[in-house]
């Protein structure tokens, strides 16, 4: 089982590495750089506030499936992509 979270300096929240939203968070702020878009502009392709983008790449959203296809769809990638090496 993963450690999902534990507390850091002033009460904020720190992913664990091997936690499965930690992972996804990274590979929607990798896949974003790669396509070279900052936040607002994948926010703006996936119909989001910017800072819903923030808190999914920050690891303070855990998104659901419409959420998920939404981002994928910014990014012009399958929502899988975005699971790959997650769980």
């Amino acid at each position: 089982m993963y450690k999902s979270w534990r507390a850091g300096i002033a009460g904020e929240t720190v992913l664990s590495v091997a936690d499965p939203l930690h992972k996804f968070a990274a590979n929607v702020r990798r896949m974003r750089l790669e396509k070279g878009l900052t936040q607002d502009a994948l926010a703006q392709g996936a119909s989001m506030d910017p800072a819903e983008i923030r808190r999914i790449e920050s690891g303070r959203r855990d998104p659901g499936v419409r959420v998920l296809s939404r981002v994928a769809s910014g990014l012009g990638v399958k929502p899988a992509e975005l699971l790959d090496d997650v769980g």
